[in-house]
């Protein structure tokens, strides 16, 4: 490099600066700003998101989330301008995200079902059952068939497909099925 002059600058006249102590400059200064920001707000983040979510442990773990994405987003030199506001909106998207999966992983499970013990059906329902079962042993192969896939979790299309038949014949089959099924239960 040349001066006005035209003369080479003495090397000695710019301090060495790399790459990695500017990232570690930036890396030590987000997380000051994090230390700060977590004695601020962190209780306060966990409480709202305590309301959000109705459990101890998962507000927790969505406070923490909060607070290290805050720290990723500083460190990749992202400005944020309210750190307060900027946490609180992470932290309700997380909890809600959070709730949202819970859900659904487990709209269905029983908890009797984790706890060895089911609860005993009233005579009344142990009745309705034993109906059904008789009644689906008077229904047509294909009217079973259809059934027991749809109950499975199939859709039409795909329970025509692995019966060879069309998706009106398992249309028609799963009505007839499903009314005789009916009629022999609420009598």
């Amino acid at each position: 490099m040349l001066n006005v002059n035209g003369e080479p600058i003495p090397a000695w006249r710019f301090p060495a600066v790399s790459i990695t102590s500017v990232a570690d400059a930036n890396s030590a200064t987000a997380e000051r700003e994090v230390v700060n920001a977590f004695a601020r707000y962190c209780e306060l983040v966990r409480s709202y998101v305590r309301t959000i979510m109705h459990d101890p442990a998962g507000a927790e773990d969505v406070t923490q989330e909060a607070f290290l994405r805050y720290l990723q987003e500083l460190r990749e030199g992202r400005p944020i301008h309210n750190a307060k506001a900027w946490l609180f909106r992470a932290a309700h998207n997380l909890a809600l995200n959070r709730r949202r999966d819970d859900a659904r992983l487990s709209p269905l499970e029983d908890p009797a079902r984790y706890s060895g013990t089911a609860p005993k059906p009233s005579p009344l329902e142990e009745s309705t059952r034993q109906r059904l079962r008789e009644a689906l042993q008077h229904l047509s192969p294909q009217e079973q068939r259809c059934i027991e896939l749809r109950a499975e979790g199939l859709l039409y299309r795909e329970i025509a497909q692995r019966l060879g038949i069309r998706i009106s014949s398992v249309s028609n089959y799963m009505e007839r099925g499903i009314g005789k099924l009916r009629q022999a239960v609420n009598t």
